[in-house]
């Protein structure tokens, strides 16, 4: 019987520590995936100027970059993609539950009902 109860406890502890990892994961890439998005939506600005640090290069110059506007078109690809991927994931699951599903398909009547 101690075998059992030490058996059951150490399922939960595993269970416990499950859930904490997989919380910490989800919360982490949502945080990434935040600040990536937060990054792109900051680099489409007009004229954005970005100071560059010149420990390496010339102490008594600052370098400056200003993105030109292909770069500008390039990051209005990248955060158009990254809207879009998620919406074409959840139609395509979509797409699949609506092929093959198993249950019936309602009445004219409830379809009609549902759309007055």
């Amino acid at each position: 019987m101690a075998t059992v109860a030490w058996i059951d406890k150490s399922v939960k502890v595993l269970k416990l520590l499950a859930y904490i990892i997989v919380f910490g994961l989800v919360i982490l890439s949502a945080v990434v995936a935040k600040g990536s998005l937060l990054f792109i939506t900051s680099q489409l600005r007009k004229g954005r100027r970005i100071a560059h640090c010149n420990k390496a290069l010339a102490l008594d110059k600052q370098f400056v970059t200003v993105l030109t506007l292909e770069e500008r078109i390039t990051w209005l690809w990248a955060a158009l993609i990254v809207f879009s991927v998620p919406e074409i994931g959840v139609f395509l699951r979509s797409v699949r539950v609506c092929f093959f599903k198993t249950a019936s398909k309602p009445s004219i009547w409830i379809f009609i009902l549902n759309w007055t």
